[in-house]
């Protein structure tokens, strides 16, 4: 038995047990979740097909682990890094706390320019609980890395330009290779113009 089911505006074919990989799962690792958005289930041949969903169909999940974020964040302590530290000019509380909250406020993985901006408004419902520890430059930087991260190109400040690129050396993961002219820093153009982008062979999007 299986099924088609529509999650976070991509279609995926699951059947029980297998594990699969969702881009922006507004959910935390171990959450139970539901999908209600089923096209289509297949049982044993018995064919049910959705106007377009099945009604009544669902499928459960138990979300496993965070990649999305763990990469961007990885990404971001990479292109900090010179000679093996962490380098001066670059805030990297600021870059790793961007990497979980730059698309929490995300509905879609496509067309969603507008993310950035309530992730940003979001921040002031924080301030005195997750960001109880940050200066207020450092909430002012990460406000100012989500809410422009989809919209501009560089702003010339070394923590919020990693931020950028730290997300953008990510867009692999729906099939677009990051263009190294677009990116905002140097470090960022080099991995982007020198990484082997395997999972992106047969695509020819480019950000």
């Amino acid at each position: 038995m299986y099924a088609i089911v529509d999650i976070a505006g991509q279609q995926f074919k699951v059947e029980a047990g297998m594990e699969i990989f969702v881009n922006r799962l507004a959910a935390e690792k171990g959450a139970a979740v539901e999908f209600d958005k089923v096209l289509l289930i297949d049982a044993d041949g018995a064919v049910k097909v959705g106007a377009p969903y099945v009604d009544g169909a669902k499928v459960t999940a138990t979300v496993l682990d965070d990649t999305c974020k763990q990469r961007v964040e990885q990404n971001g302590i990479l292109l900090s890094t010179k000679d093996g530290k962490i380098r001066e000019d670059v805030n990297i509380k600021v870059v790793r706390f961007f990497a979980y909250l730059h698309d929490k406020c995300r509905l879609n993985d496509w067309k969603d320019l507008e993310h950035g901006v309530r992730a940003a408004d979001m921040l002031p419902t924080i301030r005195d609980t997750i960001l109880k520890s940050f200066t207020d430059e450092e909430v002012s930087l990460l406000e100012k890395a989500c809410r422009y991260h989809t919209t501009r190109h560089r702003t010339g400040n070394p923590t919020i330009d990693v931020c950028f690129d730290a997300d953008r050396l990510d867009l692999g993961r729906v099939g677009i290779v990051p263009n190294p002219k677009l990116m905002a820093t140097e470090q960022g153009a080099y991995y982007a113009k020198n990484i082997l982008w395997i999972d992106n062979l047969n695509s020819n999007k480019s950000l």
